[in-house]
């Protein structure tokens, strides 16, 4: 297998229901990593492709809160699907569900409908991550701004005109228009409302 392949890590104690998973998605070309516990889960660097994550939910009921807490950070950024033993009970089903699981399956899993929420986690996965880069981008940015940039800026996402923020500066209106082209040079925004929206996306206002 590929390491360029997504990945989906399977964490549950019963090691053929593990196999199982892992000889599932790699039969559709993906790559399968199995641990009978969260302590050796959580040993993993991240990834640098598209993974998902397939739990046994008694590790989201154990008493163990740090684990929980760790595992419920790394939902964050990785989807996950959840695998009761047998029959599951409601209240952990509506809990996992709320917190962000993609599902929650009880064994064993339909080969179909199983493989169906893996693509849709992996899909969210890679979405996430092209946020994460786009983020990340726009703060770098912001970053190499100065303050008298980063100060007409604001003023422009506000919808305040070259006159108004000369004014309310105190400086010229070349030096507003010097300011802000400088500002869309290092943001690298095409329009206006490119550099609205980069700024929105970080919550930058």
């Amino acid at each position: 297998m590929l390491k360029s392949s997504p990945v989906v890590f399977v964490v549950d104690p019963d090691k053929a229901f593990s196999a199982q998973i892992c000889g599932i998605v790699t039969s559709v070309g993906l790559q399968g990593i199995s641990f009978d516990s969260v302590e050796t889960f959580l040993k993993i660097h991240s990834v640098d492709r598209p993974n998902c994550l397939v739990v046994n939910s008694v590790f989201l009921t154990t008493g163990d809160s740090t684990l929980y807490k760790k595992l419920e950070s790394l939902r964050c950024e990785m989807p996950m699907i959840v695998v009761a033993d047998k029959h599951g009970d409601v209240t952990t089903a509506v809990t996992v569900m709320k917190n962000g699981a993609l599902d929650y399956l009880e064994k064993p899993v339909d080969r179909s409908p199983f493989l169906d929420q893996i693509k849709i986690g992996l899909e969210r996965d890679t979405d996430n991550e092209i946020l994460q880069i786009s983020k990340r981008r726009v703060t770098t940015a912001i970053n190499s701004l100065t303050p008298r940039q980063i100060q007409v800026m604001k003023f422009c996402i506000r919808g305040e005109r070259n006159k108004a923020i000369a004014h309310a500066m105190d400086v010229s209106i070349k030096t507003v228009e010097a300011h802000r082209a400088a500002v869309m040079n290092k943001m690298e925004a095409k329009s206006f409302v490119a550099l609205v929206d980069d700024c929105r996306l970080i919550g930058f206002s």
